[in-house]
């Protein structure tokens, strides 16, 4: 996917698990009760049963495969 800055993926949650592959720019990932900053060339894999969100600190291209019970 691409956007160019702000929330674009809401909280939520669902049964599996998630990989993402941060291609370029900078998101800040939810988790929980938790908060990470992802950069480029980073690899994120959870478990999406936990109420995640992303937001996208500028311009962003990143690739998220699901794996869905």
């Amino acid at each position: 996917g691409e956007t160019y800055g702000g929330e674009f993926i809401s909280e939520h949650s669902h049964k599996g698990v998630e990989m993402a592959y941060q291609i370029l720019g900078k998101t800040l990932f939810r988790y929980g009760k938790e908060e990470w900053e992802i950069n480029e060339g980073d690899l994120v894999y959870f478990d999406s049963s936990v109420p995640h969100s992303v937001a996208a600190l500028g311009h962003v291209k990143f690739v998220t495969i699901y794996f869905r019970k």
